[in-house]
């Protein structure tokens, strides 16, 4: 898992080592406390008694439902952007990112 990702669980040496199933989740504040961001990162069930597939969910937004005023709804959206991707590149490693880029 740290080989891929940045954001992950520990698991200490003392606990086993091969999991069926796991989930990580963190709720970051951002912009003041205006925004929200929940990182999920989880195993997806594929029948397999080890982890095979794992899913890495990101959602960004607005901690109160009126935090923002609808003329600044396209700017709260860029910044929403912005962001998820710098999000996005913290959880993962550059060894997961080269995978993404051989795929191109």
């Amino acid at each position: 898992m740290s080989q891929c990702f940045q954001f992950c669980l520990f698991l200490g040496s003392q606990l086993p080592q091969k999991m069926a199933l796991f989930a990580v989740v963190s709720k970051f504040v951002l912009h003041e406390i205006r925004d929200r961001c929940r990182v999920h990162l989880t195993s997806a069930e594929m029948g397999s008694p080890v982890i095979t597939t794992v899913l890495l969910d990101i959602d960004y937004f607005l901690a109160q439902s009126n935090g923002t005023k609808i003329a600044e709804a396209l700017d709260w959206v860029e910044t929403a952007h912005n962001e998820i991707e710098t999000v996005l590149e913290g959880c993962i490693t550059d060894q997961l990112r080269s995978v993404f880029d051989e795929d191109k």
